[in-house]
Formats: structure tokens, C-alpha cells, sequence
């Protein structure tokens, strides 16, 4: 103890009743829970339990919880990874308050009864990339928070968009449009047939007055040629 300075100096200070727990400011410490307004690390934030923070958890390097981390400030690692088990925005049961931003991930401003959404912006453009053979790109709809009620996927096995149920734009059911048109297609066709036979009766009834005429003139013919051998019989 250096009076002068009021200074306490100690290379390790071990808890009085758990030597498990100990404090070593110029190596690793071990506690069983601390509570701050901030927590700040020069190289990294590590501990096997929980982080709570009322405002802010900042870190230069990496941030590891295998318990659970939770601010109600910001949580900033610029030069690293924060990695979990799992993310869940802060307003959760409540009203976030959160103003619209042009980029992040949160629950929109509202009263948890009126259902606030999850926000998820990026003006500059979001890419979202699964492989096809893994499932692609799903969406789900249900009441039971499970993965169970697929809407719709991309890329699901291979490289189309695939709807469960039925497909709408603009309050037109396409399902319902394409069997129009389907009918719409077939009643054509007939059109078109109907046409067609139309003409070949046409060209049918052509062809035969064309050979009713052939066979007037043939035995109109034959009459001439009748006539001439009786006068040639004569001679």
C-alpha cells in the first residue's frame, strides 16, 4: 500500500470467500457477475456467463458470451465477429421506440399489441444467398413460430420460385387467370377449327363443281363424237 499516492498495489486479489474468483488487472480475472453502465475492451470481451450492460458494450476485438449478452445501448465490435447462439432485438413484449433508420436490424416503433415488425435496412441494397441444394431461400408464414408453414421459396433444389398455395398480383389469382386463359386458348382453337373445316367445305364444294362442269363437258363430248361416227357410217 502506497500511502503517498494513495495507491492499493497487488499483482492478484482473491476472493475472501471463493478463490475460484479472483482479480488480475494485468492478466485474465475471474468473477461470477459484474455490473457496469459500460463495458470497453482493448483487445477482446470473454466470459463464460452472461454480458449485461445498461448502455453500451464496446470491444477493438472479439466479443464471446457462452451465457447470454444483452445492452440496451449499442453493441460494437468495428474490427471483429460477435457470434452467438442466437439474436433477438431489444423491445421484444414492449414498445422498442425505435426511430426508422436507414440501416439496421430492429423492431419498429409500436405497441407490442399492434404487432411491430422486425425491420431489417440497408439502402444501399441487401443480398440474401443460400445454395439450392440445401433448400434455398424459404418463407414462412403460421401462428406457432415454428418452420413448418412454407409460403413460398428461391431456389429451392434448383433455380425457380416456387409457391405453396396460389400466386396474386394485383388481387388477380393467377392460378384462376391462367385456367382463363387456358379456356380462352381452347375456345380460339375451336375458332380456328371451325374455320379451317369452314374453308375445306368451301374448297370441297369448289372441287366438286369444278368436276360436275368437267362431266357436263365430257358428255357433251361424247354426244359430238356419237353424232360423227353416225355420219361417217354413212358415208
Amino acid at each position: 500500500i502506497n500511502n503517498e499516492n494513495d495507491e492499493v498495489v497487488a499483482t492478484r486479489l482473491v476472493d475472501a470467500d471463493d478463490q475460484m474468483y479472483f482479480v488480475d488487472p494485468a492478466s485474465s480475472s475471474e468473477f461470477n457477475r459484474v455490473n457496469v453502465i459500460s463495458i470497453q475492451g482493448r483487445e477482446y470481451i470473454y466470459t463464460d456467463g452472461d454480458i449485461l450492460a445498461k448502455k453500451s458494450i464496446t470491444s477493438q476485438g472479439e466479443i464471446v458470451a457462452h451465457g447470454g449478452m444483452k445492452s440496451h445501448g449499442t453493441i460494437d465490435a468495428p474490427d471483429s465477429t460477435i457470434m452467438g447462439r442466437r439474436f433477438q432485438v431489444h423491445g421484444v413484449g414492449e414498445n422498442s421506440r425505435n426511430p426508422v433508420m436507414d440501416y439496421g436490424i430492429y423492431q419498429e416503433e409500436g405497441d407490442w399489441r399492434d404487432h411491430p415488425a422486425l425491420c431489417i435496412a440497408h439502402v444501399t441494397g441487401i443480398k440474401l444467398r443460400a445454395k439450392s441444394g440445401n433448400g434455398g431461400i424459404r418463407f414462412f408464414g403460421g401462428d406457432d413460430g415454428g418452420m413448418d408453414d412454407e409460403l413460398f421459396s428461391v431456389g429451392n433444389g434448383d433455380d425457380n420460385v416456387w409457391v405453396k398455395n396460389e400466386l396474386v398480383i394485383g388481387g388477380i389469382h393467377v392460378r384462376e387467370m391462367l385456367e382463363d386463359m387456358g379456356k380462352a386458348r381452347r375456345l380460339e382453337t375451336d375458332r380456328n377449327v371451325e374455320e379451317e373445316v369452314r374453308s375445306l367445305k368451301n374448297l370441297l364444294r369448289e372441287q366438286v363443281d369444278r368436276v360436275v362442269q368437267l362431266e357436263d363437258k365430257i358428255f357433251h363430248l361424247e354426244k359430238v363424237v356419237g353424232e360423227l361416227m353416225t355420219e361417217l357410217e354413212k358415208l
